[in-house]
């Protein structure tokens, strides 16, 4: 099955903004050297460390160093995410661009080695066209194998009389390997996953309406079935990429009419495969209330692994791209979801046009309570860092099992346990209690016994053997 530790905890994104998810709730970070109106990207360890982020052409590893400064192939990159080859330290950066002179968009990756210990990166391969004629719809799904994952890619005809197709391609330790294409009959752009890789959503370009349409994926095989057309109500058109719920089952839409104006937030219910069904579920969940015809709230949208969904303003307003909003309980039925506008300050950053385009496995289990630790055996006198998250969890109360008595009240805690111990957290947020517990193990340290004292005389030598397994320093 797929597990989520902490590898979404760093966003950088627009006018040298940021986030980071190693305490809930999240804190805004000034350390990113990003300033784009176009996608970035970033990836992080399972603990929480940041390993790298990018811009259309920059490349930082995560102590911030610039380590290139020419990624793209030239045009504007609006597509960009990264996936980790499972149970190794390689990493696919890929990137979407419109290129010269013919105006293509192309889908393109680089390779890359990061290590997790360090922050350091090292780019392997570079540049690397993997679709010559495509559109912003590239996505990284979870594999029924968990060696594997599965890379969906976009293509447009490039002759006469041959249709446009998703290819589908499997990412494994040997690299990247198209494994079949499927035709569709349509212009699709803007494509989501769910976190659970079991569905995705993208915008029909050539609908009369630009419907959302839903398809299934088979994790299993690759194989896409178209299931619907999703319609927003009367006279609204989709105005930006839809967002799945972190538990799958529902699907936010920002619509947008001219005559009145308005701008609003619809949830569906896409538990069933009946299109009406579906679209009679429809809840508007938020309304903007504005005659500004340049606002569009949420108009990018973006899972957090606190279980929460993010958005951003785009607006001609700067005041308006300095802060976030927020869907707290994105996994609650209707109104109840609890749409906040501008709750999340960036510290006076912009945001720009785009959060992050972050690949969508890294929050497969954001609607679960977790708590994970950076070290799961240590040594007696040492300690280990406890974190818990996800399931739009707010307060926190750490305790050890089977005991009453508060350790802590916040998302981290820091301890040093005397022997093996298991933790309990019990987290409260959206009107739910949950608990969960995570075990420390602690081992003896190791005793150096290099035998008895000897005596030498003097200029002579004597062979020291290594008392314990493992690295010794004398």
């Amino acid at each position: 099955c797929s597990s989520q530790k902490k590898e979404g905890a760093y966003w950088y994104f627009g006018t040298f903004a940021g986030i980071h998810f190693n305490s809930i709730p999240p804190v805004p970070d000034f350390n990113g050297k990003i300033s784009t109106p176009s996608a970035t990207s970033s990836y992080s360890s399972a603990s929480g460390r940041l390993l790298f982020y990018s811009s259309d052409n920059q490349l930082f590893d995560g102590n911030h160093n610039l380590v290139e400064s020419d990624l793209s192939l030239g045009g504007n990159v609006n597509s960009m995410f990264a996936a980790k080859v499972p149970f190794t330290n390689t990493y696919y950066l890929f990137q979407g661009a419109q290129l010269f002179p013919d105006n293509f968009f192309s889908f393109f990756y680089h390779k890359l080695d990061a290590d997790s210990l360090t922050g350091t990166i090292k780019i392997l391969t570079r540049k690397q066209l993997l679709i010559r004629n495509s559109l912003p719809l590239t996505l990284c799904l979870d594999h029924s194998n968990p060696y594997k994952k599965w890379i969906v890619g976009f293509s447009r005809p490039t002759q006469q009389n041959e249709s446009s197709k998703l290819r589908i391609y499997e990412l494994d330790s040997s690299g990247l390997k198209l494994i079949k294409q499927t035709d569709v009959n349509s212009s699709l752009i803007f494509a989501i996953p769910s976190p659970k890789s079991d569905l995705f959503a993208c915008l029909n370009l050539v609908s009369s309406n630009n419907k959302h349409v839903l398809f299934k994926f088979d994790k299993s095989t690759g194989d896409i079935k178209r299931l619907y057309a999703l319609n927003l109500p009367q006279s609204f058109f989709p105005s930006s990429t839809p967002v799945f719920s972190p538990n799958g089952k529902l699907l936010y839409c920002l619509g947008r009419r001219s005559s009145p104006f308005e701008i609003s937030l619809f949830q569906y219910d896409i538990t069933s495969l009946d299109s009406n069904i579906a679209a009679n579920s429809g809840v508007k969940v938020f309304s903007s209330g504005t005659t500004d015809q340049n606002y569009l709230p949420f108009y990018s949208m973006q899972i957090g692994l606190d279980g929460k969904i993010y958005g951003l303003n785009s607006s001609a307003n700067l005041i308006d791209f300095q802060s976030l909003n927020q869907i707290n309980c994105p996994d609650v039925r209707g109104v109840g979801c609890g749409v906040q506008m501008n709750v999340f300050s960036l510290g006076g950053r912009s945001a720009s046009s785009q959060l992050p385009v972050l690949n969508q496995t890294l929050f497969v289990n954001a609607d679960k309570f977790q708590a994970i630790s950076d070290k799961i055996k240590i040594c007696r006198g040492d300690s280990a860092e406890l974190s818990a998250f996800g399931a739009s969890i707010s307060s926190f109360i750490w305790s050890v099992n089977g005991s009453n008595t508060v350790l802590s009240t916040s998302s981290n805690y820091k301890v040093s346990p005397a022997q093996t111990t298991t933790y309990r957290v019990r987290g409260e947020g959206c009107n739910q209690t949950k608990d969960t517990t995570i075990t420390i193990e602690v081992l003896p340290r190791p005793v150096a016994n290099l035998g008895g004292n000897k005596t030498i005389c003097a200029g002579k030598s004597v062979a020291i053997t290594n008392p314990v397994n493992g690295n010794v320093r004398y």
